[in-house]
């Protein structure tokens, strides 16, 4: 029993001594995740034509122009990227960074090189389930790793938005602008990620208008109550070379410079029609291509006595300074100036409470070319000769798209 108890005792001393034995190392650790550069995708992009114009609907305080107000996004009329002083080219622009919205400082403008403006922040677009596409993409974000970001579904964790609007300052005519969007990180380091386009700022206009022969245009013989065919037409050219055109027409009333007049009760034959019987007058009658006057109920029944749409005649008015040629003025009454436009289609602006009217066919695209011919119905009784040296006008009015 004593030597048992013995060799215990022994045992137990030496796991004594061995675990005061055992000592712990260590080393340092240390890991960062690569910095890579954002992705840069434009959400949405357009024009404002007119960001100094009101819209009045009626009732209530006028609607102005701008980011959150009806507007035309042009470049769905425009033949190419171009803007004129005073237009406002905006960007949504959605930054996608691969460490995280953390690492997104702030998007920015260039122009040449140089920069014009910091974007305003705004809120990630939310997903609208009443509409068919998705409103939380943007079309080309790549995923991070994130199995949630598929088909350039937006995400908080690594994305942010930005709205940029660059007003078009006075430039020369046809200057050619290189329009760049940027970002700069959290530590406002600017980062090799960058969106650009090329534009034209304050694009050259002009329009050529002349007659088939090179005179002044002549109508037919005809009496009194019936109509007469012009013998020659008119062409009107968009000699620009970027810039379409919204085509407008107009002619003033005739006059006599020598012998009796009297059409019907005064010295002059109204090209509007008489107020003995409005259907007198001047039509005109234009084409382009596969464009032709048709020209439908604007705002009343008809739009104006004695349009004919199925055969392209609309009867023609007078120049009217108290028309201006603004884009309100256009896009809500169809008219430029008091002239009618070449081309008409009515069309629904998303945003307004009604038809527009008179500019969404009426396009003549650069180098266009538009023939248009005219027809009168003499009033009854009608007498004098209305001849050019009277000053007797047409007018034709581009208007830059």
């Amino acid at each position: 029993m004593k030597n048992v108890i013995f060799y215990g005792l022994f045992f137990a001393s030496l796991l004594t001594a061995f675990a005061a034995a055992t000592q712990v190392g260590n080393v340092g650790v240390g890991a960062k995740p690569g910095n890579g550069d954002p992705q840069i995708c434009i959400k949405s992009r357009s024009v404002l034509i007119s960001p100094g114009d009101f819209f009045g609907f009626g009732s209530g305080s006028p609607t102005k122009l701008g980011a959150n107000a009806p507007t035309i996004n042009v470049l769905n009329l425009r033949p190419g990227s171009y803007a004129f002083n005073g237009e406002q080219i905006e960007f949504l622009v959605i930054v996608r960074d691969p460490n995280g919205a953390i690492d997104i400082g702030q998007a920015y403008v260039q122009v040449n090189g140089s920069l014009q403006l910091v974007c305003s922040p705004e809120a990630l677009p939310a997903d609208n389930t009443s509409t068919t596409e998705r409103e939380d993409t943007c079309n080309g974000l790549r995923p991070t790793g994130n199995s949630n970001l598929t088909n350039g579904i937006l995400d908080n964790q690594t994305d942010k938005a930005f709205r940029c609007t660059y007003t078009v300052e006075p430039t020369n005519p046809d200057t050619p602008s290189n329009v760049s969007v940027g970002v700069r990180d959290a530590s406002n380091i600017i980062t090799s990620s960058i969106y650009s386009e090329h534009w034209i700022f304050n694009p050259t206009v002009s329009i050529d208008v002349r007659s088939s022969d090179g005179q002044s245009i002549l109508f037919e013989d005809a009496m009194p109550g019936e109509f007469a065919h012009s013998l020659n037409r008119i062409f009107v050219e968009n000699t620009a070379n970027k810039v379409a055109l919204w085509v407008f027409i107009a002619m003033t009333d005739l006059f006599s410079t020598s012998g009796p007049v009297l059409c019907p009760d005064t010295n002059k034959l109204d090209v509007e029609g008489s107020s003995a019987n409005n259907l007198t007058g001047v039509y005109y009658r234009a084409r382009s291509g596969t464009l032709q006057t048709n020209l439908p109920s604007g705002f009343g029944d008809p739009a104006f006595p004695g349009d004919n749409p199925a055969e392209g005649w609309a009867h023609i008015t007078n120049p009217n300074t108290n028309f201006d040629c603004s884009y309100l003025s256009i896009l809500t009454l169809g008219t430029c100036s008091g002239g009618r436009p070449l081309f008409d289609a009515s069309f629904l602006q998303p945003g307004l409470p009604f038809q527009l009217t008179g500019w969404a066919n009426n396009v003549l695209l650069p180098t266009g070319l538009a023939e248009v011919e005219f027809k009168i119905l003499f009033p009854k009784p009608c007498i004098g000769n209305f001849d050019d040296t009277a000053n007797n006008q047409i007018l034709v009015y581009g208007k830059p798209i």
